[in-house]
């Protein structure tokens, strides 16, 4: 199998942190010159003003005004980088890892959830519903709210920084929930634009959706603030089962069958096919680094480092699970932790010849579904059964 990318994710000199500091400081410059030209405006009388300063105050008004439109923006995607796992850094090591605790809701909900950096558990379930999990005040998780509207299993789901929940459904719609005034989710609207189950879906800061049926479908928003599908992209052999996007121009999907495709937008804005991949593929993810992490379907972990061109290259493979890879998390200092049908979630770090290891095995007795980390290096995985557990161990010292 052959994999090929190049310059997928752009080398930032600065981190998104530096990056925000940096245009903090430049909008100071820019209003301290706009007090400035004012005030000398203001000791002038009106028949002395030209049209030139005049000029000059408004192309600098305009530009504060650019700024800050885009600090809001920068400021959007740092928040946004604290829910995708593919921006955190590092988590807390830990050894000696036990399960601490078993959810077990009416039904299934362990395959589809999401974990947010408070430690809220958002599941979607077997029974059409989402259900929000909450620690009570002696830590222990339990069902807050239970989220009704969908007709057929909830298969995938996303949530905001500001609470927003997407959702999408065997049901063939993606449902916007967002909070009304008691606090309480309600659906704020309902997309309908696939002809079948909807598996997978990704939200851009900017609120564009990327949708994964038998087909793929993106969304924007209107002028009047509700979404429209505005491209279609479909010829897949089966169901998307791998949709990561890395920016509004670029994006990788994959099918059931395990062809994997490399999308970029063209001058006229619409996506077409950069590359192309037949493999064993299951899963995958992309860090901010570059480096590309493949869980196939033979139990392997391909582990791709992009070269001084910005080819990607196989960098090694990890052999340890006897069955399919599942669920993958890895992190820019080198851990990854890995999910299989074998029923055993693995921990690999990197020993001091640089050569990956497998440090902990965490024994299930189920299939492992999905693996959310939170940085205080907790696991919260899901089974085969339909529970969600969580484990937790000794900080390395």
């Amino acid at each position: 199998m052959e994999k090929s990318f190049e310059n997928q994710i752009p080398q930032q000199e600065l981190s998104p942190k530096q990056d925000l500091e940096q245009s903090f400081e430049q909008l100071k410059v820019l209003e301290q010159q706009y007090t400035n030209q004012l005030e000398q405006l203001d000791e002038k009388d009106t028949n002395e003003i030209t049209k030139e300063e005049l000029s000059s105050l408004e192309e600098l008004k305009k530009q504060i005004e650019s700024r800050i439109e885009e600090i809001e923006d920068k400021h959007s995607i740092l928040e946004w980088k604290k829910y995708d796992p593919r921006y955190l850094e590092s988590v807390i090591e830990k050894k000696n890892y036990k399960v601490v605790e078993t959810l077990e809701g009416d039904c299934a909900c362990a395959e589809v959830f999401q974990v947010l950096p408070d430690g809220t558990i958002i599941s979607g379930c077997h029974d059409n519903t989402i259900k929000i999990w909450k620690k009570d005040q002696s830590n222990k998780y339990q069902i807050s709210e239970i989220l009704e509207g969908h007709n057929n299993w909830v298969t995938t789901l996303q949530v905001l920084p500001d609470g927003t929940i997407f959702s999408g459904s065997y049901d063939k719609t993606i449902k916007i929930w967002k909070k009304d005034q008691t606090g309480k989710y309600q659906v704020s609207e309902t997309l309908e634009g696939h002809n079948n189950s909807i598996y997978t879906l990704q939200v851009l800061p900017n609120g564009t959706i990327f949708s994964g049926s038998e087909d793929i479908n993106i969304w924007h928003k209107d002028k009047s603030g509700r979404y429209q599908v505005t491209e279609t992209i479909d010829g897949y052999e089966d169901y998307i089962s791998i949709l990561q996007v890395l920016s509004d121009d670029t994006f990788i999907s994959g099918d059931y069958s395990s062809s994997i495709e490399i999308w970029e937008k063209d001058e006229d804005g619409t996506y077409q096919i950069r590359g192309s991949i037949e493999g064993n593929t299951k899963t995958l993810q992309f860090l901010s680094d570059g480096t590309i992490i493949f869980g196939d379907w033979d139990g392997s972990i391909e582990v791709w480092k992009e070269d001084e061109d910005g080819e990607h290259m196989l960098n090694c493979v990890l052999e340890g699970h006897s069955s399919c890879i599942n669920t993958i998390r890895a992190f820019i200092d080198g851990t990854i932790i890995s999910g299989s049908n074998d029923g055993i979630i693995k921990i690999w770090k990197k020993d001091q010849n640089g050569e990956y290891q497998v440090k902990e095995n965490l024994i299930y007795d189920s299939h492992i579904k999905n693996i959310q980390v939170l940085p205080d290096g907790t696991i919260i995985s899901g089974r085969g059964d339909g529970t969600i557990q969580i484990w937790d161990g000794d900080k390395v010292n």
